[in-house]
């Protein structure tokens, strides 16, 4: 099992993929994002420090920014 660390440092690249089946949110075939921890963790660095953001707006700006309908928890 890998670490938090190693996955962060792995950088694989972030897809976008039709859900298979209807779940989070999203019906089939809707366009979602599999993040990388990577992205998550670029964006959440590019928040201001004196901003906050929920994790559904951190979802929704995610997706939109790569053309999906959503993101993958």
């Amino acid at each position: 099992m890998t670490n938090w660390t190693a996955k962060l440092h792995a950088n694989p690249e972030p897809e976008v993929r039709p859900m298979p089946k209807a779940r989070i949110g999203l019906k089939k075939g809707d366009l979602c994002l599999l993040p990388s921890a990577r992205l998550v963790d670029d964006f959440i660095r590019a928040i201001p420090k004196d901003k906050s953001m929920s994790l559904l707006e951190l979802r929704q700006h995610l997706a939109r920014q790569h053309k999906a309908e959503g993101t993958c928890p």
